[in-house]
């Protein structure tokens, strides 16, 4: 095992993922191989339907797929309470619930409220 393989907190080797139906299958994901380790970042990037949500998906243990996903070492291939997903779209979570933006933007900026805001 490599140095980077014992300290990834992620690793996806070879997903593969294909939809079905009795027609045709389609191909989304084929042989993604990625290691990310503690205190690393990752941002995926790629136009509308190139398989960011779907590839997800699978990380979140919401999909079936081809491959391997590793969290801390051990298979993730059911959600757990070790992996978040956030959806794509907020109005998914309450949106009836809402923080004006100015606000929120000094809420996440600053652990003072300025004078000029209410106090929460």
């Amino acid at each position: 095992m490599s140095t980077q393989e014992k300290n990834s907190i992620l690793s996806v080797r070879g997903l593969s993922k294909v939809y079905k139906d009795a027609d045709a299958s389609k191909t989304i994901l084929a042989d993604v191989s990625l290691e990310v380790a503690e205190r690393e970042f990752l941002c995926i990037l790629g136009p509308s339907g190139c398989g960011k949500t779907t590839l997800l998906r699978c990380v979140a243990g919401f999909e079936d797929y081809e491959g391997e996903v590793l969290v801390d070492g051990a298979p993730a291939r059911e959600p757990g309470i070790d992996r978040v997903m956030v959806f794509q779209d907020f109005n998914q979570l309450f949106p009836w619930k809402t923080v004006p933006w100015p606000r929120c933007a000094w809420r996440a900026a600053a652990t003072t409220t300025p004078a000029s805001f209410p106090a929460a």
